[in-house]
């Protein structure tokens, strides 16, 4: 649904990544797939 692309992986870059997901798509059925990295487990996301 969505993707981007970084030289560095940092939470405002998965925040924006699904943000962008969200306006593409349906949130109903739609699927989260993370590596449980630290960005993933931040407060913020």
């Amino acid at each position: 649904v969505s993707y981007k692309i970084a030289e560095t992986q940092d939470v405002s870059l998965v925040l924006d990544t699904l943000k962008e997901a969200l306006r593409k798509r349906n949130v109903i059925d739609t699927i989260l797939h993370s590596d449980q990295g630290k960005v993933y487990t931040s407060k913020q996301f």
